[in-house]
């Protein structure tokens, strides 16, 4: 089966408290034979110079059938 779609990813990422804590956050909406809309949420904190704790959101939604979400926590450790 063949499919004829177009997605287009809109993102913004920002940075605040002297750059420990990151927010980013995309949009991406498919249109054509694919309809879907996916949101991806992301807090980034520096616990550490080396240490982060990372709390993402996403979610995928399609019209007239499902919208799923996954959340998760989840910490980054670079030697």
């Amino acid at each position: 089966m063949e499919y004829n779609y177009t997605t287009i990813s809109l993102g913004a990422r920002y940075r605040m408290m002297d750059d420990k804590l990151e927010l980013s956050g995309s949009l991406s909406p498919s249109f054509g034979d694919f309809k879907r809309q996916a949101v991806d949420l992301v807090a980034q904190y520096q616990i550490l110079q080396n240490f982060s704790l990372i709390f993402q959101f996403r979610m995928y939604r399609i019209p007239d059938q499902s919208t799923n979400t996954i959340t998760g926590l989840s910490t980054r450790l670079t030697l």
